[in-house]
């Protein structure tokens, strides 16, 4: 984790995907900077990206934090500093975190198991899941709500 200067004297964070989903697709990382009134500091992920023309390319990350970002969305980028979606995937993006108690892989192997979701982590308990169709991501809700209810993590959809 990288820190700097984000706007107004905030703290600007860095978090950078080491693991991208798509990685084999991508050449290059660009910035994705979410701006959080509700805390001290501001976030800006480096997310794998694919150059498709020109100042756009493809995501071949998960978002953790950006809010209305997917998976293989084409993005506007000059500069390396993503500014906005310029064609949607159509794709997922939901959001897990884990107690420190919990263990983890049993239940990433049941979603996983589900038909398709891929997962990127950043080690903490936090993961960002992609999910490619409406079928499958009412599959997810439903089992995510279940674990939810049982106490065994917490999640929230990554579009609002």
């Amino acid at each position: 984790m990288e820190q700097n200067l984000g706007r107004d004297g905030r703290e600007l964070v860095f978090w950078p995907h080491r693991q991208s989903a798509w990685a084999e697709k991508a050449d290059r990382f660009l910035n994705l900077v979410v701006l959080d009134d509700e805390v001290d500091e501001d976030a800006c992920e480096q997310v794998a990206a694919r150059l498709i023309e020109a100042d756009t390319y493809e995501l071949c990350s998960i978002p953790f934090f950006a809010r209305n970002y997917a998976l293989g969305d084409h993005v506007h980028a000059p500069a390396g500093k993503i500014e906005n979606v310029v064609k949607p995937s159509g794709r997922y993006v939901y959001r897990i975190f884990f107690s420190e108690n919990q263990v983890h892989q049993p239940i990433l192997d049941e979603l996983r198991n589900l038909g398709g979701c891929l997962f990127e982590s950043l080690g903490n308990g936090l993961y960002a899941i992609d999910v490619a169709n409406e079928d499958l991501a009412i599959l997810l809700v439903t089992r995510m709500d279940e674990l939810e209810e049982s106490g065994v993590l917490v999640w929230e959809s990554g579009h609002d």
